[in-house]
């Protein structure tokens, strides 16, 4: 119905203005400049172009089969899905039979332990962490009596020991290159 009062309303605009085909905004310009040359219009704008320039035949046309219509559900084809989902909603037997069920525990087995367990929960979101002690201390940590001192004596005695054992090593390990080259040069 708002569609076909704005069809009216172009209609009669469309009128008083004699544009019976459809036509542009510079086309009504032409119309008054009939009598001067050659003339190339250009139009460049973001607006819609007003419903009376498409013409009377053309208004009157869309107006007489809009009226002619009955109902608007093929102008949207989920509006009819719609009405059909309510209807089967309002007449769902499976609704009637749950509405008439009397005994609610028959259907609730089950649902303790789930509902224990959500009090549970429950109360540990409550908790307050400051109150609860998270380690427990044996005793407390003493200062020692005395620096602790490097073993010099220890490290005296590794040392001469460790030097020692590298040294008759190298000695072993120089005598044996030594004899291999004697062997070599006296055996050629």
């Amino acid at each position: 119905m708002d569609r076909i009062a704005q069809l009216k309303e172009a209609i009669d605009i469309a009128q008083s203005l004699a544009i019976q085909k459809p036509t542009m905004p510079s086309g009504l310009s032409e119309n008054f400049r009939a009598g001067e040359g050659p003339t190339m219009y250009t139009e460049i704008n973001n607006q819609q172009i007003p419903l009376y320039f498409m013409g009377v035949e053309i208004l009157e046309a869309e107006r007489s089969a809009l009226l002619k219509r009955n109902s608007d559900d093929f102008t949207e084809a989920r509006i009819a899905q719609i009405e059909r989902e309510m209807w089967m909603l309002q007449n769902n037997r499976e609704v009637e039979v749950l509405e008439r069920r009397e005994n609610e525990e028959v259907f609730l087995s089950g649902v303790q332990p789930i509902r224990a367990e959500i009090a549970r929960l429950g109360k540990v979101g409550s908790l307050e962490f400051s109150s609860i002690q998270l380690v427990s201390v044996d005793r407390k940590a003493l200062e020692p009596l005395g620096p602790i001192k490097p073993k010099k004596n220890l490290l005296v005695l590794l040392g001469v020991f460790f030097g020692t054992a590298a040294g008759a090593l190298i000695v072993l390990i120089r005598n044996s290159m030594a004899a291999r080259r004697v062997e070599s040069l006296g055996g050629g």
